[in-house]
């Protein structure tokens, strides 16, 4: 998986991560050995950690924890420095489940243009967390932006 798949991935999973993060926690400090029935790619992933975790120590199991909340994090911060379409047209189609057709009707634009904003917000997450970047202020995905193009030919 790479760059802007990666984040797709982070989106569409969002909360299960976040539920992942606390089974890990729980885990760590010995309290119980529950995990939430899952199904396909997520679920043989979770089947073969489970297998590892019985072997691993709290440290190692913190340690898993620490990385999704990191992995999290990022992603909240990137999201929270999109130009506000960006972000709501991720949200809707990952966190909201909103239709194309809605969002159309909500933003008034295209699915040409959710399409642009989504490829976009896309690029503009991933190269945020590719970074590691931990400033938050408002500019800094613009400035990344700026870094990447090129001056056009004439």
């Amino acid at each position: 998986m790479q760059g802007e798949e990666y984040v797709v991935f982070l989106l569409k999973n969002y909360r299960r991560i976040k539920s992942e993060i606390g089974f890990l926690q729980n885990r760590a400090a010995g309290k119980g050995d529950y995990y939430p029935q899952v199904t396909g790619l997520f679920g043989m992933v979770i089947a073969s950690a489970e297998t590892r975790m019985n072997r691993l120590s709290p440290a190692e199991l913190n340690r898993a924890a620490e990385i999704l909340e990191k992995e999290i994090a990022d992603l909240e911060d990137a999201l929270a420095l999109l130009p506000k379409i960006e972000q709501g047209v991720l949200k809707d189609i990952y966190f909201n489940g909103v239709t194309w057709i809605s969002i159309t009707h909500k933003w008034h634009i295209s699915e040409p243009t959710i399409c642009r904003y989504r490829q976009k917000a896309l690029k503009k997450i991933w190269q945020y967390m590719s970074r590691g970047l931990t400033c938050t202020s408002e500019g800094v995905l613009e400035c990344i932006d700026n870094r990447q193009t090129t001056p056009r030919e004439t």
